[in-house]
């Protein structure tokens, strides 16, 4: 560490002293800049400014703005921290996989780490502060830098105003603001004195950025395969690969921090999650390895779940990827492992477990193994792992406000449960109950026995349905939809429902079997081991959730508009591009069938003009509802006749939502859209 907490807030006095007797504008900008980078023990900071009106950032100077970014088409790590609206770390910003030398190098320094910190004020955004350091610097940006320019905010924003205004206050009128940023500088430094030691750091920092390369790459890998890819079910495995991948980055952060602090300081990460997207994509990450062992993997999501929920996100995800990692190692082949996430009846907490009918525990060792570095021995005598997994799914789940709890018996499994409480943001189930029930549900398997029937089952008994209303094994004439597992499915059984006008639902028992062939395109698919709950509920819905088209070339705004979206539930598709969204509409839709309810469109596409598009649309399909999501200021006032409605940049969620809500009305209102 340079400067002590004395330092920084001599540092500190200094600087407001210089600021004080500046006479410029851009003498002014560059103090500030300057007493930022000395508190914060860095190379370089940049303050921009933003213009909400023209939708740029800007460096003040004495003779006006000197623009630096539009954001019409926002891109690199800056421009994901502009729609995001988050702080970010980056600690080897070259391998990240978003950065963008154009936008991200400051000054054409030679930079290492970054550290974005968007400024707020009324909820608004009027700048951000990019703090880096050069390759030359060792330094490695943690949680607490950030909260100390959180903490600092309030006295920049001051100065920032008093520099838009092109004049220089006096340095008592930042009294309040000074004193608040000194005692944040002594907390800071506080929290650093914990742990000194560079060289272990350094060693540390050297491995992570090892990992993080190939897991860099493999996420770029991803992102082209899903623009090639058109399978459905085979886009959600490659997101969860991508999520996957990106997990990594937030681990390898996550163990610079500990390294720096030491093991027991381990930061919160509370953050909002839409429930149904957040478990589903953890757990499905181990589909595949599952699926390779012949497992019998069950995942159960209680559909009385709240739709959004506050946790502490990278926490939980740690013990959940732990114990079902450890459940996926520990069962032999042709087992089972079953995981639920329930919802207690107050729906303040929720309760996970985590069941296998693997090689069990010994009950000598089941206190054991959840010491640091004690691990079981794996089947045939393998040891497998670092024996680290149990302890810190004990540490975690105990600071979450939880108690882990076993039940092993040898040869014979494991079950692991804890349950934590939650915070409530959207207290809408996940799944709501069915509006009608004038529905009878045929079971269609020759083995009744199977896992997946009874969880099958229980699901439909969460959306309404009465026992009386589902039967397993055969069917008959008064069904309203066939559950047809694939060992029973045969062209005559096909060829009855659709001749008697029945829903089919295809239960697919091996991965990809049935998703990726042409045949079986137009048929709801539920697949093993991943959670199907939400798509079982929309194939016995009477009415399909609205099927939307994203036509976007910005990969981030994309990303961003796709993670609300699909906790709204809506069949979505992506085009890169204006050709490919041509091609697309000319295959999906005819004169008398529109091929999708919602667009999201940007104007400014790299190969042709969005108000192109939306004027080829709406001469042949007038009610599709089209949304402009161009990033110009002006756009709302200049909206083409063909948009229906404009949402600016930053993406704001409620925003997308209720264009969604709107759209459906109240003739969908009880669909899961």
């Amino acid at each position: 560490m340079k400067n002590s907490s004395t330092d920084k807030i001599k540092l500190l006095i200094d600087g407001m002293d210089e600021i004080s007797k500046a006479d410029t504008v851009s003498l002014s900008y560059k103090l500030l800049a300057k007493l930022i980078a000395n508190v914060m023990d860095v190379d370089g900071v940049q303050i921009l400014f933003y213009d909400k009106k023209t939708n740029e950032f800007y460096e003040p100077d004495d003779n006006g703005h000197k623009v630096l970014y539009k954001l019409s088409n926002p891109k690199g790590l800056l421009g994901r921290a502009f729609f995001t609206g988050k702080p970010a770390i980056y600690n080897y910003a070259l391998s990240e996989k978003e950065f963008d030398r154009d936008v991200d190098i400051p000054n054409n320094e030679r930079i290492r780490s970054l550290l974005y910190v968007p400024i707020f004020e009324d909820e608004e955004l009027i700048g951000m502060i990019r703090l880096y350091c050069t390759i030359r610097n060792t330094k490695a940006f943690i949680e607490e830098d950030i909260k100390l320019v959180q903490s600092l905010l309030p006295l920049i924003k001051k100065i920032m105003h008093v520099i838009e205004m092109g004049a220089v206050k006096k340095v008592d009128s930042f009294e309040q603001e000074t004193k608040t940023a000194q005692n944040a500088i002594d907390e800071y430094s506080i929290e650093q004195e914990k742990s000194n030691d560079d060289k272990m750091m350094m060693r540390i920092s050297t491995m992570v950025h090892d990992i993080r390369t190939p897991a860099n790459a493999l996420a770029g890998f991803l992102e082209l395969l899903e623009e090639k890819i058109t399978d459905k079910r085979l886009l959600e495995y490659i997101h969860n690969a991508k999520e996957s991948a990106d997990f990594i980055n937030t681990l390898t952060t996550s163990i610079l921090h500990s390294v720096k602090h030491g093991s027991k300081s381990v930061p919160e990460s509370k953050e909002v999650v839409y429930t149904s997207r957040y478990f589903s994509s953890i757990l499905e990450t181990f589909t595949a390895g599952m699926h390779n062992k012949n497992i019998d993997y069950s995942i159960y999501i209680d559909p009385k779940l709240p739709k959004e929920i506050k946790v502490d996100s990278i926490k939980l995800k740690r013990v959940l990827i732990n114990l079902v990692g450890n459940a996926w190692k520990f069962t032999p082949h042709d087992k089972s492992v079953t995981v639920a996430i329930l919802s207690n009846k107050e729906r303040d907490r929720i309760k996970v477990m985590v069941q296998d009918t693997g090689i069990g525990i010994d009950e000598k060792m089941q206190q054991e193994i959840f010491e640091a570095f004690k691990q079981v021995e794996g089947v045939e005598g393998e040891v497998e792992g670092s024996g680290l997994g149990l302890a810190i799914v004990q540490q975690y789940v105990q600071q979450m406000g939880g108690k882990l709890e076993l039940r092993s018996k040898l040869d014979k499994g494991s079950m692991f449960q804890f349950s934590i409480p939650v915070e409530v943001i959207n207290s809408d189930t996940i799944i709501p109950k069915y509006a009608s029930l004038d529905k009878k549900v045929a079971i269609i398997t020759n083995n009744k026995d199977d896992s997946t029937v009874k969880w099958i089952q229980l699901y439909l008994k969460d959306f309404g349905l009465p026992a009386n209303r589902v039967s397993v094994g055969g069917y008959s004439d008064d069904a309203t939809h066939l559950i047809i597992f694939e060992n029973s499915l045969n062209e005559d059984i096909v060829n009855w429902a659709k001749s008697n006008d029945k829903k089919i639902i295809l239960v697919e028992e091996r991965l990809l079997s049935l998703s990726s062939r042409d045949d079986y395109s137009d048929y709801h698919i539920i697949t093993k081991g991943t959670f199907y709950g939400i798509k079982l509920y929309n194939a016995t819905y009477y009415k399909p959730p609205a099927k939307v088209l994203i036509i976007e070339d910005n990969k981030i705004n994309v990303t961003l508009l796709q993670a609300v979206l699909e906790n709204e539930y809506c069949d979505i598709e992506v085009a890169y591009s204006g050709s490919k969204a041509l091609e697309m509409l000319a295959k999906r839709g005819d004169e008398d069938q529109k091929p999708y309810d919602i667009i999201f469109l940007d104007k400014f596409l790299n190969d042709m003009d969005g108000d192109e598009i939306a004027d080829f649309i709406k001469s042949r399909w007038q009610d599709v509802y089209i949304v402009s999501i161009t990033g110009d200021p002006k756009a709302s006032m200049n909206l083409n006749q063909n948009y229906d409605i404009h949402i600016e940049k930053p993406f704001n969620k409620t925003k997308i939502q209720k264009v969604i809500r709107e759209f459906v009305k109240d003739d969908t209102k009880n669909n899961i859209i």
